[in-house]
């Protein structure tokens, strides 16, 4: 059962992982063998968000590697990092994983290409402790000035639904209650839907649109990349490369705008009201 404190639906993505490990076409030696690592993830107390990237990423390496886990060679593993490479894709939650894996497996006994792979530092600009706890959507709660907004948060908050209602429909009704003049800004990439990011417009500063490009939009470009890159030549997988390839089309061209427009460190003037600052990032933002 969901937690009613689960606002980010990490035990919803944590289920539908479970759910394609049951679904991919790798051996059952390897189901077996992670859902045993998963229940060892679980008695130290990780994270459901963390065992779920792992989750991932296994089931990721089960389809490149076409063998069981366990009897990864360095030469194979050698073979996916020039394989990511070649593509300049993002290498790092495989190496982390697969020292993760082997320590356990192995019982420590790690074997010594794995105990000498050097895992680089990344950071990582959005974590699960980034983002709002109960706690800080309550506050959002005693912010609202609008009764409308606090009663429509609060119910959204108690359904579990809150994510996609900020995803799909908040900009839409705050706009209507606003009476299109937002405070809230919605960069977007079109339609797509591949990257939105709310900006409160008191909170904005020029160099905020290359914070957004940099941290966030290049981020999002990498690991969509490497979602790409690991897909096999299965008819759904083909579908889904095909889906994620027009959203990388969208993404692409979101970034040359959005890049243009940081170079130019716009500035806006709050005295000179919404609409006029709101217009100085067309082609960024969702109309209204």
């Amino acid at each position: 059962m969901d937690s009613p404190n689960d606002i980010h639906e990490f035990d919803k993505q944590y289920m539908r992982a479970l759910s394609s490990l049951k679904l991919t076409d790798c051996s059952e030696k390897n189901k077996e063998l992670l859902h045993r690592y998963i229940k060892f993830c679980r008695s130290k107390g990780n994270k459901r968000s963390t065992i779920t990237a792992d989750l991932m990423v296994a089931i990721r390496l089960s389809r490149f590697f076409k063998k069981d886990l366990d009897q990864t060679t360095e030469s194979d593993f050698d073979g996916l990092i020039d394989y990511l490479e070649a593509g300049k894709k993002d290498t790092f939650g495989y190496r982390k994983f697969i020292k993760k894996f082997f320590k356990w497996t192995t019982c420590g006994n790690i074997p010594g290409w794995v105990r000498d792979m050097r895992v680089p530092h990344k950071d990582t600009p959005v974590q699960p402790s980034d983002l709002l706890t109960k706690e800080e959507v309550n506050r959002l709660l005693n912010a609202c000035t609008h009764t409308r907004d606090k009663a429509l948060i609060a119910a959204l908050l108690d359904s579990g639904i809150i994510r996609d209602y900020f995803l799909k429909s908040f900009f839409k009704d705050h706009t209507r209650t606003y009476q299109k003049r937002p405070i809230y800004w919605l960069f977007t990439s079109g339609k797509g839907r591949g990257f939105n990011a709310l900006v409160y417009m008191h909170r904005y500063d020029k160099n905020l649109l290359a914070k957004m490009r940099t941290d966030y939009l290049l981020e999002l470009e990498a690991k969509l990349d490497a979602r790409i890159g690991m897909l096999s030549e299965s008819a759904r997988d083909e579908q889904e490369k095909e889906r994620l390839g027009k959203l990388m089309q969208e993404l692409v061209a979101y970034d040359e705008k959005l890049n243009n427009k940081a170079l130019g460190f716009i500035d806006i003037d709050l005295d000179d009201g919404v609409a006029v600052n709101y217009a100085k990032f067309e082609g960024l933002v969702e109309g209204i």
